[in-house]
């Protein structure tokens, strides 16, 4: 009679523990959507702080860009009317009315030199010289004339001027390896019969033709300022 009661007593606590566990299991899955939850929360206060940092960073470099775009703007301001001379003979003192002397026998033209400033050391001495647009544009037009000469007439550029006529002097060798006849130009090159300009945004010479924009595929072609 005894036996019989235990084997009837026998699932109770049996079926007590099972219970129990479910009970401890669904206490469990709602403490795991608790933290899932809770780091679904983390993970979207760091996504917008992201992209927040993104943006602002974005901002920032847009502003220094801004800001470079403006002062390489003054400083082509300030150089537009300057030209520099090299090859010519330079003392010491070479003033102004020599330089106008000089450009009246070698070119044939007429300026106002208003400054003159002189750079480099030595045998590699050059010559700054200041003076109106107008006038500028004359000796520019006429510069031609020293050809054979070892004399040369060149823009007072900015020095982001000098790395991009730079870069299109070391594509043009890299060209004239291939067999090809070059000219570079002022932010152009000619190669052959066509002619890449520098595309600004790009850093990169381009062509275009018929709409359709030809890059000069060179590995020098990409210019790092």
């Amino acid at each position: 009679m005894e036996e019989r009661e235990q084997i009837k007593q026998g699932p109770e606590p049996l079926m007590e523990m099972m219970k129990q566990q479910m009970e401890e299991m669904k206490q469990l899955r709602e403490e795991n959507r608790g933290v899932k939850k809770e780091l679904q929360t983390i993970n979207g206060i760091l996504e917008r702080e992201r992209q927040e940092w993104t943006e602002k960073e974005r901002s920032f470099e847009e502003r220094i860009n801004d800001l470079e775009k403006k002062l390489e703007t003054k400083e082509w301001q300030e150089r537009r009317n300057n030209f520099i001379i090299t090859g010519m003979e330079i003392r010491e003192k070479t003033d102004a009315k020599e330089v106008e002397e000089f450009l009246k026998k070698e070119i044939e033209v007429e300026v106002k030199v208003l400054e003159t400033i002189i750079i480099g050391k030595e045998e590699s001495k050059k010559i700054l010289v200041k003076t109106l647009w107008e006038e500028k544009q004359e000796v520019m037009k006429n510069k031609n004339k020293l050809r054979g000469k070892r004399i040369n007439i060149d823009n007072d550029w900015t020095v982001q001027e000098q790395k991009i006529q730079k870069e299109i002097r070391e594509i043009a060798k890299e060209e004239r390896k291939k067999g090809y006849t070059t000219r570079v130009r002022y932010k152009k090159l000619e190669v052959g019969d066509k002619m890449y300009t520098w595309n600004e945004n790009k850093r990169k010479l381009e062509e275009k033709r018929g709409g359709v924009v030809m890059m000069l595929q060179i590995k020098t072609l990409g210019l790092k300022m």
